[in-house]
């Protein structure tokens, strides 16, 4: 099994190995913020790696060479057999197995497959990596209350003698008392302060 172009092994122990794989490729990247300044410059000031990106072709034949049948079924049973393997992949962490090494922890996002010659299935297979993070709760204790903001301060302020007799209204304030729109909106409470 260890000789196969490339294996997928899910996370429920499933595996499929393939007959060939005709290209492989890593697309890492990273997003770079950018901000622009006066003169229309963009500046950047911090990177976020983004996930990785893997692709792979890979094919699946109705007659492997002898002893490359990995304990896989033989004839059009093979390819519909490979189909439901990578249907069974969607929502699933899945390890992309290479003769020179293994990828762990991605995701199947694109299974595009096309009939060959030969009686073959050519998969055009996409993933994504996938990062698995914990969250953790940290209890940090208080080992002296801090000081109160007001401590120190009056609870109330003396504001003074205050005076009781209500100021006279200037000519302006009389005009804006006339208004027709003050009439509507205050004119009762007018004539009830006047009586």
């Amino acid at each position: 099994m260890a000789d196969a172009p490339l294996i997928i092994l899910r996370a429920d122990g499933e595996s499929w190995s393939f007959d060939a794989v005709t290209r492989q490729s890593s697309d890492p990247q990273a997003r770079i913020t950018d901000h622009p300044i006066e003169d229309g410059s963009p500046i950047s000031d911090a990177q976020m790696r983004q996930p990785i990106k893997e692709t792979a072709v890979a094919t699946v034949t109705q007659s492997p060479f002898e002893g490359r049948t990995y304990d896989q079924p033989t004839g059009v049973e093979r390819v519909a057999a490979a189909k439901a393997f990578l249907t069974g992949c969607w929502g699933q962490l899945v390890t992309l197995i290479y003769p020179d090494e293994d990828i762990e922890s991605f995701m199947l996002t694109s299974m595009a497959n096309e009939r060959s010659g030969y009686l073959s299935r050519r998969f055009a297979l996409e993933f994504r990596e996938v990062v698995i993070v914990e969250s953790q709760t940290v209890e940090i204790p208080v080992t002296q209350a801090a000081p109160v903001a007001s401590a120190g301060l009056a609870s109330e302020v003396d504001a003074g003698e205050q005076s009781g007799v209500t100021p006279d209204t200037t000519e302006t304030e009389e005009e804006a008392a006339s208004s027709w729109l003050y009439q509507i909106l205050y004119g009762d409470e007018q004539e009830e302060e006047a009586t």
